[in-house]
């Protein structure tokens, strides 16, 4: 992108005080209302009513500092239709001080319920179903659970007492921000463990944002979310209903059977590192044996302490792609010498075909000089009529063919080094 589709945030809130709005929006081309919302998406503080009649009147009224900026905010203006706007880096994780017991943990009271799945509650109540009877909402505010209407009570529940327990122990459980460069752990809801394919791995739901619990630094994805078993199934009014759940066991006329994927009521919980060849993951599912409940302050522990080997895993994981990449720009320096090599040798060898081209034809212009010599010559006896009509018909001959000139030809030759 260029300069001018780029647009700093220290840049446009310098400008923004040194002239009034509807100055710098003309010079960007878009409206002041416009660059309200770019100032607001931005946090850049804008000149009040009033300030630059104030200034014309010789007064200084005070400028309102540039806020400083947290991760994950945008530091740029990126005008492009495509394009994404820059954000400040988050920190690097770095691992958590251990605590010794629980009276380090913190004392405040906290508020019945979770707000991640209060707000989750409306969003999978507009949620469509899928053919297998899982919630797909829209939203991305949505938490990380994935289940059928009928388990999803109990899934909101679990992982209420799940995210209040973490926040107990004074770590926050919050969506990861979308700037982040985070990513979930693939979850398997089969309970077989057959390998899925791809078409299985779209059907299958992906929150809009990772449900993350913060240990220290270090963000944790969390996954609730329900398994299922292939069974034998019928479609009934447009559902696919297992076939020992038919009424009377029979089924219905203009219904068939086939063998699908239907989720069976239990719930898994999944912790996995949200970073870049990384590979730490852990599940436990009520499928083991006992509520999931009765753990939660086991799988607290389990996170807590899965916090330093995370952030080992990261570092190795940046040499390994600071290496990756370093091997990336070696091969394609490489790969440029090569095509420069490439192109300068097929520069070379067309200069040089086209040179001998070029006094192949000189040397074939001298011999037909000699022959409009000899024309001229006999021209030159001819009638007056007849000469001016062959001495424009000759003088057209010599254009045609370029002259004798070498210097002429020569300067048609275009070097090696003036190709491109």
């Amino acid at each position: 992108m260029t300069e001018q589709e780029r647009v700093p945030r220290e840049r446009l809130y310098q400008e923004l005080w040194d002239e009034p709005a509807t100055t710098v929006a003309a010079r960007y081309g878009v409206t002041s209302t416009a660059i309200a919302k770019v100032c607001k998406r931005l946090n850049i503080p804008t000149p009040s009513r009033g300030y630059w009649q104030k200034t014309e009147a010789g007064q200084s009224p005070p400028v309102e500092p540039l806020p400083d900026l947290e991760p994950g905010d945008e530091i740029e203006w990126a005008r492009g239709y495509w394009s994404h706007p820059r954000t400040a880096p988050f920190p690097p994780p770095e691992a958590p001080q251990p605590r010794q017991d629980k009276a380090e943990w913190p004392r405040t009271r906290l508020k019945a319920g979770h707000p991640l799945t209060t707000i989750g509650e409306a969003i999978y109540e507009r949620a469509k179903e899928t053919d297998e009877g899982f919630l797909r909402p829209r939203a991305s505010g949505a938490p990380d659970i994935y289940a059928s209407r009928e388990t999803l009570p109990r899934a909101l529940s679990l992982a209420t007492e799940l995210y209040r327990t973490l926040e107990k122990r004074g770590h926050l459980v919050e969506l990861g921000h979308p700037a982040r460069e985070i990513q979930r752990s693939e979850i398997e809801i089969r309970e077989e463990g057959a390998p899925r394919n791809d078409w299985d791995r779209k059907r299958t739901w992906t929150p809009g944002r990772l449900t993350i619990v913060n240990i220290g630094t270090v963000p944790i994805c969390l996954s609730v979310f329900e398994t299922t078993r292939s069974m034998e199934v019928a479609y009934v009014d447009g559902k696919y209903v297992p076939v020992n759940r038919l009424p009377g066991g029979r089924l219905p006329l203009h219904s068939w059977t086939t063998r699908r994927d239907t989720p069976t009521g239990k719930l898994n919980v999944q912790a996995a590192s949200p970073y870049r060849k990384t590979n730490w993951v852990k599940r436990w599912s009520e499928a083991d044996g006992g509520s999931l409940r009765s753990r939660l302050n086991d799988i607290a522990d389990v996170l807590e302490a899965a916090a330093p080997l995370i952030v080992e895993q990261f570092h190795e994981a940046q040499r390994v792609i600071a290496r990756e990449e370093e091997e990336h720009r070696e091969f394609e320096r490489r790969r440029q010498a090569e095509e420069r090599e490439r192109h300068r040798l097929a520069n070379l060898k067309a200069a040089r075909e086209e040179l001998e081209e070029i006094v192949q034809a000189w040397g074939h212009a001298r011999r037909l000089e000699d022959f409009f010599r000899d024309v001229e010559g006999r021209i030159e006896k001819l009638p007056d009529g007849e000469r001016t009509e062959f001495q424009e018909r000759l003088g057209g001959a010599r254009e045609l063919l370029g002259g004798v000139d070498a210097l002429a030809w020569f300067k048609k030759w275009v070097p090696p080094e003036g190709r491109r």
